[in-house]
């Protein structure tokens, strides 16, 4: 189970993912994106992590 920042931080990196951006350009053009729960959502949320580090 996520917490609220492990969320963030999945929902932050699978927006950003070009593949995400590419598979879903039509829904993120409308007011709200679907966010899928993807295998391995545990690996997106520890690649944001490490990015929050860098940039403190």
């Amino acid at each position: 189970m996520l917490n609220a920042d492990d969320t963030f931080a999945y929902i932050y990196a699978l927006l950003s993912s070009s593949n995400y951006q590419q598979r879903c350009a039509n829904d993120l053009r409308k007011d709200l994106a679907r966010i899928p729960i993807v295998k391995g959502a545990d690996k997106y949320v520890v690649i944001v992590q490490q990015l929050f580090l860098m940039i403190r």
